[in-house]
């Protein structure tokens, strides 16, 4: 597996955030691989163009080349940017074509993203 270079400009969540790409808000499973022959199937929750963040039973350390297999996709090459407990984002070395995401997207939508709303309860 090929080394990868960042594309994508992006901290941690909670972080502040410097992105290329837009992210769309899925529910979807996919498989992740390491070169080391560990695998392993994941939560896919957010998808972009340059990348996903995943949901794992597994840490996964920032670096890390890493393969990730979505559904009806070829793996793609990717690495991992940033890991926080469960939560893990991962940049590809290639960009998503427009007609895969958007067929994605399409058929792993979350029903009910979370709101960007702030609430102040007195």
């Amino acid at each position: 597996m090929a080394t990868v270079q960042s594309s994508i400009e992006a901290d941690a969540p909670g972080g502040a955030e410097h992105r290329r790409a837009p992210r769309l808000p899925v529910r979807m499973p996919a498989r992740v691989t390491t070169n080391a022959a560990w695998a392993a199937v994941c939560r896919v929750v957010d998808l972009s163009a340059l990348g996903v963040r995943i949901e794992t039973t597994t840490p996964l350390n920032p670096g890390r080349a890493v393969l990730i297999t979505l559904p009806g996709e070829p793996p793609i090459e990717a690495a991992v940017a940033w890991a926080d407990g469960s939560q893990t984002g991962c940049y590809f070395a290639q960009p998503l074509g427009a007609e895969s995401l958007a067929s994605l997207a399409a058929r792993f939508a979350e029903p009910n993203p979370p709101s960007a709303h702030l609430v102040v309860l007195d």
